[in-house]
């Protein structure tokens, strides 16, 4: 079990475990706790390691720097940092070993813009305010926050089973990469996303985003899962996607162009719209996808279709058409 505690910087000055900024409890048993991060070049820190032992490292800009303890047998070990700690621009925590961290206290890390976590631990508080990047993943990361995240930040990646981040606004506007995927991650918003973003991935039962109107323009992948999903638009897509999955019982994209830029590497159609697909509309829509530019997947799936059990003769050609056009093995049409 690893444990940290953030202590106050206006504490800082009186030095030792009790006192740092950076200050961890490390149950050890036979994983020995890695520890990465970045510093500028004309930074030192020393890494405290709470058995008797201490590593002065200096810093290497933009290279990450990983360190490893050497425990040499289990027990409770303090390890802390001292130096030019505020300096740490990024911290990744991704071995094995069960860990605590109140997040709250990391404000005092003010140079830290990424924070990257893949592994297992157990979060509270509010994230650095200084963050960029954002990346939690793992169905044994447990973090429970309800509020705004970091008006900065561009990279924003969630995912797990017990991550539980409750909030009900807009996010922060200069996100470009944003992926929630957990069923308590409880989100509520309405309106228009941010407009840079370029990767849109929602799928959760507690995820609500209401919107009627165009995405961001230069979106590239989009996947959106979940009944309370509400999109609503009739236009065309994002002309560069490269991914596009929709599937949720709220979703009702009603337009018929995909874009005509990229090369599209999936495309799924599962359940997108309110009404179903009329065989002109289809015919329409394949004869779209067979103009347009970039290549398309060997599979495609389009579903909401009226008359898939038994579509008429412009249909299947225009699927034919599309297959010998696009090189692609499987046009299935559903219901």
């Amino acid at each position: 079990m690893l444990h940290r505690q953030l202590i106050s910087p206006f504490r800082r000055r009186i030095g030792g475990w009790s006192s740092a900024i950076v200050a961890l409890i490390i149950d050890y048993t036979a994983t020995q706790f890695d520890f990465k991060f970045k510093l500028p070049s004309t930074k030192t820190v020393t890494l405290h390691w709470g058995d008797g032992t201490s590593e002065e490292v200096v810093g290497q800009d933009a290279v990450e720097i990983s360190k490893t303890s050497s425990y040499s047998g289990a027990g409770s070990y303090k390890f802390w940092i001292s130096g030019d700690d505020t300096d740490i621009t990024y911290i990744r925590l991704d071995n094995d070993i069960d860990n605590s961290c109140d997040m709250s206290k990391w404000s005092a890390l003010t140079s830290l813009t990424d924070l990257i976590i893949p592994g297992i631990i157990t979060l509270s508080g509010a994230p650095p305010p200084s963050l960029t990047y954002l990346y939690l993943h793992g169905d044994s990361i447990n973090w429970t926050y309800s509020g705004a995240l970091p008006t900065g930040l561009t990279y924003l990646r969630l995912i797990g089973s017990s991550i539980n981040w409750t909030y009900s606004g807009a996010l922060p506007t200069g996100l470009t990469y944003l992926y929630l995927y957990g069923g308590s991650i409880n989100w509520t918003y309405s309106g228009a996303l941010p407009t840079g973003l370029t990767y849109l991935y929602l799928n959760g039962g507690s995820i609500n985003w209401t919107y009627s109107g165009a995405l961001p323009t230069g979106l590239t992948y989009l996947r959106l899962i979940g009944s309370s999903i509400n999109w609503t638009y009739s236009g065309a897509l994002p002309t560069g996607l490269t991914y596009l999955y929709l599937n949720g019982g709220s979703i009702n994209w009603t337009g018929l162009d995909i874009g005509d830029t990229g090369n599209i590497t999936y495309l799924g159609l599962s359940d997108y719209r309110d009404a179903k697909m009329s065989s002109a509309d289809m015919i329409t829509l394949l004869t779209q996808m067979e103009n347009r530019t970039g290549s398309l997947p060997v599979t495609v799936t389009i579903n909401d279709y009226a008359d898939f059990a038994s579509p008429p003769a412009g249909v299947t050609d225009a699927v034919d058409s599309l297959k010998t056009a696009k090189s692609i093995t499987t046009v299935t049409l559903g219901a």
